[in-house]
């Protein structure tokens, strides 16, 4: 219901966003009153323009297909389509959508012919969503207690970025499958659970981080038997990136290079290194830049209040909590638990050591090591243990008042990483 719930919010904030977009487009002042008469007779007449904008903003689930959802929606219509950039190339003309994997398009495509293109995508993520809440939930109740189960399942689905398990990303189905994948593994299902993984591995590229984790998971169960575990931790590592590989040898074979999907990226997402790539990367300079804002709520109060509903204000912010958090809690729990707790650090690793250089390439982090399923598992039990109900009532509903916002801009068309 938590989660039936929250996706409500999600859809309500970003169908009230596409409607303020509609407001701004046509110049449509408040208070709507003073002129109810004119606009409700523009919205019945079929050729005005109110109703062709609140057409395009709104019909066919456009709220929730933003941004990067336009490459997964190419896929889902036409395929995977590249050109290799040009030299000196950058921008969106040498953009490709096979920078996006391909699990998440896929999946939509095979329900497209009945439903079009966006609701298909839509429809996926939320279904993942979903998927993704039941299994997440079993698999914490299986390590604690209903209680504290749903407590994380709460803390999932509250987070500000769970937002883009609503709209047309991968965030989701990628979730859904490491939440599988850690079952079958406390299940003692191997080999399913590095199945599961590698199947992630096709929805985003950071579920790679997850496949020495589940190794070396494996070989702390096993380490009785040492000899059998150094043998099978490394065939399971390699199982669980099965999927990332297959996508390499299908852009080998229909592009003629693996490395296509880092050129494209490279060249239409993040442009070569400054000079002074290496000591901004050194000296954490864009983690330190993402912080900033708050400095200026700070600086400009109260005015700078407003800086907070801004969900790029909080992007770093809310990735580098989850990396404190799982790095408190290291020494805290079980060792068997301890490799999952650095998916989260391995997430913000990936991301900062390919684009850490850039201000745009920090911009998407949030989302992305916001499906670190573990560290909230572990919030989950330190917020049951230390905080009394009201406390932890008080904090999810600031967390979904955040995630409110965050599918409010997108539905408006804003950037929010």
């Amino acid at each position: 219901m938590l989660c039936l719930a929250t996706r409500l919010v999600v859809w309500t904030a970003a169908y009230a966003g596409a409607l303020v977009h509609v407001r701004i487009d046509q110049q449509i002042r408040p208070p709507l009153g003073s002129y109810e008469a004119e606009l409700q007779a523009a919205m019945i007449d079929p050729h005005s323009a109110l109703r062709l904008a609140f057409q395009r903003e709104t019909g066919d689930c456009a709220p929730l297909i933003k941004w990067d959802s336009g490459h997964y929606r190419s896929i889902v219509e036409s395929g995977y389509s590249y050109r290799a950039p040009a030299p000196g190339e950058s921008g969106e003309s040498a953009q490709s959508n096979i920078a996006f994997f391909p699990l998440y398009p896929l999946a939509a495509r095979i329900i497209a012919p009945l439903v079009g293109g966006n609701i298909a995508l839509v429809a996926v993520s939320n279904c993942a969503a979903l998927a993704l809440a039941l299994l997440a939930y079993r698999w914490a109740a299986a390590r604690t207690d209903s209680v504290t189960a749903s407590l994380a399942a709460a803390l999932i689905f509250t987070w500000p970025t769970a937002a883009f398990y609503s709209f047309a990303y991968a965030e989701s189905t990628m979730g859904m499958l490491i939440a599988g994948a850690m079952l079958a593994a406390d299940q003692r299902r191997w080999w399913l659970a590095a199945f599961v993984a590698g199947l992630a591995t096709a929805a985003r590229p950071t579920a790679v981080c997850f496949a020495p984790l589940l190794a070396w998971a494996h070989w702390i169960e096993h380490r009785q038997t040492p000899r059998s575990a150094l043998v099978r931790a490394p065939l399971i590592a390699l199982v669980a990136v099965w999927g990332a590989a297959a996508y390499a040898i299908f852009l080998t074979v229909e592009f003629g290079s693996p490395l296509a999907y880092f050129e494209t990226l490279r060249a239409g997402w993040f442009a070569d290194p400054p000079a002074t790539a290496t000591r901004d990367m050194l000296t954490l300079a864009r983690v330190w830049d993402g912080l900033l804002p708050f400095i200026r709520v700070l600086r400009e109060f109260p005015v700078g209040l407003t800086v907070l509903i801004d969900p790029m204000t909080w992007n770093m912010a809310l990735s580098v909590a989850l990396v404190i958090v799982s790095l408190l809690g290291w020494r805290r729990v079980s060792p068997e638990f301890r490799p999952y707790l650095l998916f989260a650090p391995l997430i913000f690793a990936q991301r900062y050591l390919s684009s850490g250089w850039s201000s745009f390439g920090m911009e998407s982090m949030s989302r992305y090591v916001g499906v670190a399923l573990p560290t909230f598992l572990l919030m989950a039990v330190w917020l049951q243990r230390r905080c009394d109900e009201r406390l932890r009532a008080t904090m999810l509903a600031g967390a979904l008042l955040l995630q409110t916002a965050w599918a409010f801009y997108l539905g408006l068309g804003e950037w929010c990483g």
